[in-house]
């Protein structure tokens, strides 16, 4: 072998060494692909979920929580 090739080798063996440490870096990430993730979950809700039926769902509670309140107050 050459020089030339010898340092292309060395080279090129850098390269996917430095390829390997990123992917094993990135995979012993936990912590951060779990945010990722829990972040994406998010987004695909909030595109999934209709704001004015997130808004009757939440008024249903408000008023169903209301009642129970006002009903514990008579029993009293």
């Amino acid at each position: 072998m050459t020089v030339d090739k010898t340092q292309q080798s060395r080279e090129e063996t850098r390269e996917e060494l430095a390829e390997t440490l990123e992917a094993l870096a990135h995979k012993a990430d936990v912590k951060g692909r779990a945010k990722v993730s829990a972040q994406r979950a998010v987004a695909q809700t909030k595109e999934r979920v209709d704001p004015r039926a997130a808004a009757i769902g939440l008024g249903a509670v408000g008023v169903a929580v209301l009642l129970l309140l006002l009903r514990k107050r008579r029993n009293r």
